[in-house]
């Protein structure tokens, strides 16, 4: 069954992988929250060779409608596409060791993952973020975010030589 795949199988192997450094920790994690809390709950009684397209795109239809725990109400497409990626990733898996024939999760079709509206603050929105922060200890650092457009990772990872405060420059 796909539990037993999952649980017996999938998951160790990912810790494996982790250990051999074939994928990140994060990734796995991610692969196995996935799995633990939307796959094997669903699926999980379903036989391995017995998970068709069509019960794919069953499956992922059940998670947009009613994928939250207690079934109330849907998961997000971006969401569900995720699922999707990890349910792809394990059957990949299942067919390069020989517990398949074909990837069945190749011939589903997982929702389109929605992308979020951008909102970027008005100017007078910037002055009262910068004038509210300006007494913090990070202010600084929030003042040169907004001001510069710098990714959180890009201006964690500054050092003083990239910086030059006479000529207010940063490299």
């Amino acid at each position: 069954t796909v539990k037993d795949f999952v649980e017996q199988t999938w998951l160790p192997s990912l810790t494996a992988a982790v250990v051999g450094g074939s994928i990140k920790p994060a990734t796995a994690k991610f692969y196995e929250h996935l799995a633990n809390r939307h796959i094997v709950g669903r699926l999980g009684a379903v036989k391995l060779t017995g998970l068709t397209a069509v019960r794919l795109n069953s499956f992922y239809g059940e998670l947009l409608t009613k994928g939250r725990h207690g079934g109330e109400a849907g998961l997000s497409p971006t969401t569900v596409a995720r699922v999707h990626v990890t349910v792809h990733r394990m059957l990949k898996d299942a067919v390069r060791w020989g517990y398949l024939q074909q990837n069945s999760a190749d011939h589903a079709t997982p929702p389109r993952p929605t992308k979020p509206k951008m909102m970027p603050w008005s100017p007078s929105d910037t002055r009262r973020f910068i004038e509210a922060t300006t007494d913090l200890r990070l202010g600084p650092l929030w003042r040169l975010l907004a001001m510069t457009g710098l990714r959180r990772g890009e201006a964690c990872g500054l050092q003083w030589k990239d910086i030059d405060l006479e000529a207010r420059r940063l490299n």
